[in-house]
């Protein structure tokens, strides 16, 4: 009909088909009527301004209440971002210790390995020069031995 589309639908409720809008409505009357029904007598039935100003309570209520526990884990959060940080520094620190140590016993290290490779290196001439002095002091030995034996057999 016209611009509109229209929509043919199998009909089963031939009462329904009848009736171009397919419902009864209802008045306002109805409906207000309908509500206070519904509505316990001991709850007093409240204005629009009323329930508005009411609304706006509860509204700022929550409002506020939330703001608060913001405000609460914002301070919570704000402690623990202090700790953490206080704890970054704290390792931070130990691991530069760490590292300065660790420096100082490296180069502590390399002077023993070197005084250790050079003591391997004099130990064949300590043991040569005591080789030495031990056959010279041989030798004097025998002399003077012989010496004895010989001042010996002349007395």
């Amino acid at each position: 009909i016209g611009n509109q589309s229209i929509e043919i639908e199998k009909c089963t409720d031939e009462n329904l088909a009848r009736n171009p809008t397919g419902l009864q409505q209802k008045s306002n009357f109805d409906i207000d009527n309908e509500i206070i029904d519904t509505v316990s007598p001991s709850i007093p039935i409240l204005s629009i301004d009323d329930q508005m100003a009411q609304i706006r309570s509860t509204h700022n209520d929550m409002t506020q209440r939330l703001e608060r526990e913001h405000e609460q884990l914002v301070g919570s959060l704000a402690a623990e971002w202090e700790k953490i940080a206080k704890k970054r520094i704290r390792l931070q620190r130990l691991t530069l210790d760490f590292k300065q140590e660790s420096e100082r016993l490296e180069v502590e290290k390399r002077k023993w390995q070197k005084l250790y490779s050079e003591s391997l290196k004099e130990k064949p001439i300590i043991k040569t020069q005591g080789e030495t002095k031990l056959s010279d002091a041989y030798q004097k030995y025998i002399q003077i031995n012989e010496c004895h034996n010989i001042c010996q057999h002349k007395l």
